[in-house]
């Protein structure tokens, strides 16, 4: 590491002793400059200048503080696979560079991958000394590349594919999640004896689970037959890779777009059209969470994720709802349903949570023109963000108003007397819709956040039998509700409330009494809801005592800002 003169901003020197260079390695210095002074991509160290002396050549690069990657994992193991998503989403979009040049690194492993920070890290290809220009298959009289990250066809037959790239980038891959690469301990003369005599392909460990559309990629990736291999194309634009939401400048834009038009199609009916505008627009607020470097703006996009995800999810259940409603038209007047007796809660009347809300595309004390619409605008200073606060122009769940819908069509179809057989057939393909587990993502990486803003099930973790038992409460009403079991989740409710509602007076962590006590607050809304929509005509009971204690004062503490620079793992 050193200085460049005229700045105080470090830089890395790579410095070559000439008289051990053969002249092989002299060929790949020259050509290793050559290339690097064409490159210019965020996620590829950018050669700053080159010099030599009578002893040594010295290239001098931009500095990177948060080493490689083979460090990295040697640190942490194994990577969660949120966050490895991410790297690789920043290693496609160099790949994808190399690819319109026509360049094939042909060395890629961890430690030529170098992380620009330890907090909330970019990456950056590093070291072309092998790197060539090919845009088809060649023949070479040379291996080039790390045995252990090598094609196999480069070591058995000296085949140059541009798709070598891809199964280095599958064994890197295969290492971040499970810790180690596929052939293990072993010596290089059994590593050789395995890349030319292993026919069977390539076997992903059972006992760490990974999602799907990874595994698929991992299977892609590790062909031994370069014909078979995935090639850059479909790399690209595999479901697990998802360059479309990758963090970048645009992304704040693209959320808005989707989450301005998402209540637009809510207060028309369309809920499965505005249930996947949300879905879009919660994936590419993460990327801007990510892209984003400021930590108040951070703290704002933050926010907004949090509101739309309660939406969204309010959105879904009322879908979930409907897809297991009555579908035969009832000729006789519905009756009333009855609602939970609690004085202390302001449950809402059963019929409206189903009604088809109108929602204001503006916060209620915004009323300009902007140009993102609900989002208002992200202040460039911190004094402009801190004058917003206390202007209350955020956009929060209470910037919303929720009208009632004039048309007496939308009560009927909220209700769902009468739901043709499409019409279930649709919201159950927009219910499965999610297909990248956008909800369950976020909702995990809330799940992680600083102690001060803990939920239930990060409570659950202390020792604390009555956090424990309400939170067990809530994680299997919430799972029966989200496998369609609609009756069984009612029931399970009206049988274990009052005793989760005793167990929470009980907890004597003041913040965790809170935040339960909300929680439960919600979790009767949805029964209510359940309630009406199943026509149960049995009534759930709470006693006065029990009821009362419901009226909390205190509210859940709001995020710690030295928490907000986290990166949001996708």
């Amino acid at each position: 590491m050193g200085r460049k003169s005229g700045s105080s901003k470090p830089v890395a020197i790579k410095c070559i002793m000439k008289s051990k260079l053969s002249n092989q390695g002299r060929d790949n210095l020259v050509s290793e400059i050559s290339i690097l002074k064409a490159l210019e991509h965020p996620h590829i160290v950018r050669m700053l200048d080159f010099t030599w002396d009578a002893s040594f050549v010295y290239i001098i690069m931009e500095f990177c503080g948060g080493g490689d990657l083979g460090r990295f994992l040697r640190l942490k193991r194994r990577l969660d696979e949120l966050l490895v998503q991410r790297f690789l989403q920043q290693l496609a979009l160099a790949l994808q560079y190399l690819k319109n040049k026509n360049i094939v690194h042909m060395d890629l492993k961890p430690q030529n991958i170098l992380l620009t920070s330890t907090n909330n890290p970019s990456l950056k290809l590093a070291d072309f000394g092998f790197a060539q220009c090919i845009k088809e298959t060649a023949k070479k009289n040379e291996v080039r590349g790390t045995l252990l990250y090598m094609a196999p066809e480069i070591f058995c037959e000296g085949f140059y594919h541009p798709s070598c790239d891809l199964w280095s980038i599958g064994i890197i891959l295969y290492e971040c999640l499970f810790g180690t690469t596929p052939y293990g301990q072993i010596t290089i003369e059994q590593l050789k004896e395995k890349l030319v005599t292993m026919n069977e392909p390539i076997k992903l460990p059972s006992t760490n689970e990974i999602s799907k559309p990874c595994a698929a990629l991992l299977h892609g990736l590790l062909k031994r037959n370069p014909s078979e291999r995935l090639n850059h194309e479909q790399f690209f634009s595999h479901p697990f890779i998802d360059l479309d939401h990758a963090p970048s400048a645009q992304s704040l834009d693209k959320a808005a777009e989707y989450l301005e038009r998402a209540p637009q199609l809510e207060s028309l009916g369309k809920l499965c059209e505005a249930y996947d505008c949300y879905l879009e627009g919660l994936n590419h607020l993460m990327a801007a969470y990510n892209y984003e470097r400021l930590r108040f703006k951070k703290s704002q996009i933050r926010k907004l994720i949090k509101d739309h995800l309660l939406k969204t999810e309010s959105l879904k259940l009322e879908l979930c709802l409907l897809s297991h409603t009555d579908m035969t038209s009832s000729s006789s007047p519905q009756s009333e349903p009855k609602i939970l007796n609690s004085q202390a809660v302001n449950l809402p009347d059963p019929i409206v949570p189903m009604k088809c809300y109108n929602v204001s595309q503006q916060p209620k004390n915004n009323t300009d023109s902007s140009k993102k619409g609900l989002f208002h605008h992200l202040p460039k200073e911190k004094d402009d963000y801190q004058s917003s606060l206390k202007s209350k122009s955020l956009p929060t769940s209470e910037t919303y108003q929720l009208q009632d819908s004039d048309t007496s069509d939308n009560f009927t179809y909220f209700r769902g007397d009468c739901l043709s057989t499409d019409s279930i057939e649709k919201i159950n393909n927009c219910l499965s819709s999610d297909k990248s587990g956008i909800l369950n993502r976020i909702k995990h990486w809330f799940s992680r956040q600083n102690a001060n803003t803990k939920n239930p099930c990060e409570f659950s973790g202390n020792a604390n039998s009555s956090s424990n038992i309400v939170v067990e409460f809530l994680d299997k009403f919430y799972k029966l509700i989200s496998k369609h079991r609609l009756q069984e989740a009612l029931t399970y409710f009206q049988n274990e409330f009052s005793c989760c509602l005793k167990e929470a007076q009980n907890d004597s962590n003041s913040k965790s009494r809170s935040i339960l006590f909300k929680e439960l607050n919600l979790a009767m809304d949805k029964a209510e809801q359940l309630k009406a929509n199943l026509n149960c005509n049995s009534k759930m009971m709470i006693g006065e005592n029990e009821s009362s204690s419901f009226q909390i004062g205190e509210e859940v503490l709001d995020e710690d800002p030295q928490e907000e620079d986290q990166c949001l793992l996708m």
